[in-house]
């Protein structure tokens, strides 16, 4: 009967938090991911021969120089632009200052671990500070690359005021947003110099000019930035707020230097007064936001917790059936007949409660998908239970142990 009838593992109790992930936490998972690798390509290079190993390593450093040249857009025929480019502005500066310092900030943001509650010093920190390691490797490469043309274009000082300004317009939306995504950080801003870009890259169509963007190059950066944008659709959603700010702030920088921008550098002052006209619009939406009334955000951890708690208590009154079925003091029909007029009763119950949550809050709403899962699949475990127990049944017995298996394995996801 052990095989027929095994015992429910015990439920560890919740307190329905969602585990919140740390710096060092993070900065963990990389270590440990790049440890892996280093492992396992050590091992696969140890095994391969002479010939594998030179083959895998030309094949390497053939993929480095493709990157390499894609990101600075090297190997086009285009040296008249690329010379006029320089004529205007010789050297960047904005750009490898920005890169250095997101760098920096980013690697002590993730082993400093701050507060994750948002505000004024987190939103201004955030700035310069990428979610994620992928997000800093591209968003870098994609700043660069963007900087090669686009700051020789407008000046490192227009270039470095319109990524400030986006973070901050950025940022400001983000405070009032009560979405679990992340801030943008400096993905915005990597974001809103691609809407510069466009916008100066368009005015350069209509006039016949040696700053007008090749066709090559145009490839290249077109090819980056699908990239990143992909990754900001994965990361942040289609619609994220903060991050439609930040275009836009781009968007707004580009139409107030196009008319000029193809003859001389744009001069500073008229960018920032319109620059700071859209901080402003965007600190008074925010405001207005805020002072709304809100109403309070639905908690879910009471039915979380309950439908972790019926689990216990079902489980083990049906444990209790067991042992007394084990020493024959009551059949096989008892223990369906308690499933049927017990347990299923009450998950049901707890089913029908977690169904007439109204406005659940966007961050929990997995959690309460999850949970009515677990109590769609515990029902039917059940049910093939007490089929199978009215029929001495054991492939239905095994289909339920199966079932239950699922059902279990769900739950875990809750936690």
């Amino acid at each position: 009967m052990e095989a027929r009838f095994p015992r429910r593992t015990q439920i560890p109790s919740t307190n329905g938090h969602r585990p919140q992930g740390t710096g060092l936490e993070s900065l963990a998972t990389v270590t440990n991911f790049l440890a892996f690798v280093f492992v396992i390509g050590g091992a696969a290079w140890y095994f391969m021969t002479k010939e594998e190993r030179a083959k895998c390593v030309a094949t390497a450093s053939q993929g480095v120089r493709s990157v390499k040249d894609a990101v600075l857009l090297e190997g086009l025929s285009c040296a008249d632009f690329a010379n006029a480019l320089r004529a205007r502005t010789p050297r960047l500066i904005a750009a490898p200052l920005l890169i250095v310092l997101s760098t920096v900030l980013t690697l002590l943001v993730w082993v400093s671990s701050p507060s994750p509650v948002p505000g004024w010093g987190d939103m201004l920190l955030s700035t310069f500070v990428h979610p994620t390691l992928l997000g800093m490797i591209l968003g870098s490469a994609c700043l660069l690359q963007i900087a090669l043309i686009l700051e020789r274009l407008v000046g490192w000082r227009v270039f470095g005021v319109v990524y400030v300004s986006a973070a901050v317009a950025a940022g400001i939306v983000g405070l009032t947003s009560s979405s679990a995504i992340p801030n943008v950080g400096a993905a915005g801003s990597v974001l809103a110099m691609y809407g510069l870009l466009l916008v100066t890259s368009l005015t350069g169509m209509f006039r016949r000019s040696e700053l007008q963007i090749p066709r090559s190059v145009a490839i290249r950066l077109a090819a980056v930035g699908v990239t990143f944008s992909i990754w900001l659709l994965i990361t942040f959603g289609f619609a994220h707020l903060p991050l439609l700010v930040a275009l836009a702030t781009g968007v707004t920088a580009g139409l107030a230097v196009a008319r000029e921008v193809h003859q001389r550098t744009p001069p500073l002052a008229r960018l920032s007064r319109c620059l700071a006209m859209v901080v402003i619009t965007t600190a008074i939406y925010a405001g207005g936001v805020a002072l709304q009334p809100r109403q309070e955000a639905l908690d879910v951890r009471p039915e979380i917790d309950r439908v972790i708690a019926i689990e216990k208590q079902t489980a083990a009154l049906y444990d209790h059936a067991v042992e007394r079925f084990k020493k024959g003091r009551i059949p096989a029909a008892a223990l369906a007949e308690l499933i049927e007029d017990t347990i299923e009763p009450r998950l049901r119950l707890v089913a029908k409660r977690l169904r007439s949550l109204q406005d659940v809050p966007p961050e929990d709403q997995p959690r309460v998908t999850t949970a009515a899962e677990f109590l769609a699949l515990r029902d039917e475990s059940w049910r093939l239970r007490a089929q199978a127990l009215q029929r001495s049944d054991m492939a239905g017995l095994r289909q339920a142990d199966a079932k239950e298996q699922a059902s279990l394995a769900t739950l875990d996801r809750i936690r």
